[in-house]
């Protein structure tokens, strides 16, 4: 059975899978890069429903780390992440930016959409 740590990290990979999808789709759609748009959760909770909004250049920055997650405001665990605000985006009411420690990434770096992430 797998740890909660690793159940946590599956979750918040499907939903950023998810919205792997999502931004393909507003990409078909041409929606602007500067245009908020609806963006699911990316916590690790599985029963999460929430949405929040973002603009896809605020989305990429999130990605622009394959250990970054967006996420609603409180929705992040303590023990497995840490709040980011400036190194990736500025602070935002919308949305938080949460980094996955050291010791709980081998799990969402191997299920990225993106991996082998590339700049």
């Amino acid at each position: 059975m797998p740890s909660r740590e690793e159940r946590i990290a599956r979750n918040e990979t499907r939903f950023r899978e998810a919205n792997e999808d999502l931004v393909h789709k507003w990409q078909d759609m041409a929606v602007a890069r500067s245009q908020e748009t609806l963006f699911i959760c990316e916590c690790g909770d599985l029963s999460c429903t929430e949405i929040m909004r973002m603009t896809l250049a605020e989305y990429e920055a999130v990605r622009s780390d394959l250990n970054t997650f967006a996420l609603v405001p409180g929705h992040h665990d303590t023990d497995t992440e840490q709040i980011v605000t400036e190194e990736v985006v500025a602070k935002s009411d919308r949305f938080a930016v949460v980094k996955k420690r050291a010791d709980y990434r081998e799990d969402t770096e191997a299920a990225d959409p993106r991996y082998p992430w590339e700049p």
